[in-house]
């Protein structure tokens, strides 16, 4: 039985510097906090009521298409879970065409959202993206 537990430990320890460690690098201009994991050269967006912690997004934005941080690009491929939640002083979006999937009430309780371009690359919406969003902006989509 100890020799299981001495095999297990050692094998999680091996596998830790496998797995993604996530960092976040903030946009200057727009205040929106991209979440990215270091060794996938990929990204998430995160902002507003998230982990990432951003301040809230406002005005009219472009979600990044990728950004390089220390010498490494990393490839915005999704918004996340919740990114713009309660943003209420967001009033429009521009998804950049690497964008795969937008995440569960990604836009929701943004009162003053009234355009959102949705590219071709996205093949997934999340359930409740606009919740509670102001009904202009679910008139105003466009594909880039």
């Amino acid at each position: 039985m100890k020799n299981n537990r001495l095999f297990t430990a050692f094998i999680l320890a091996a596998l830790l510097p496998l797995a993604a460690a996530a960092d976040i690098w903030q946009d200057p201009t727009t205040k929106v906090n991209y979440t990215y994991f270091v060794g996938n050269s990929e990204a998430s967006v995160k902002a507003g009521y998230t982990s990432a912690g951003s301040p809230d997004a406002t005005g009219a934005i472009a979600i990044l298409t990728s950004f390089t941080v220390d010498g490494n690009v990393y490839s915005v491929t999704s918004i996340g879970e919740y990114a713009f939640w309660n943003c209420n002083g967001l009033t429009s979006v521009t998804i950049s065409k690497g964008v795969t999937s937008i995440g569960d009430s990604a836009f929701g309780n943004c009162g003053g959202l009234t355009t959102v371009s949705i590219p071709s690359s996205v093949t997934s919406i999340g359930e409740s993206t606009f919740y509670y969003s102001t009904d202009t902006a679910f008139s105003r989509f466009c594909a880039v």
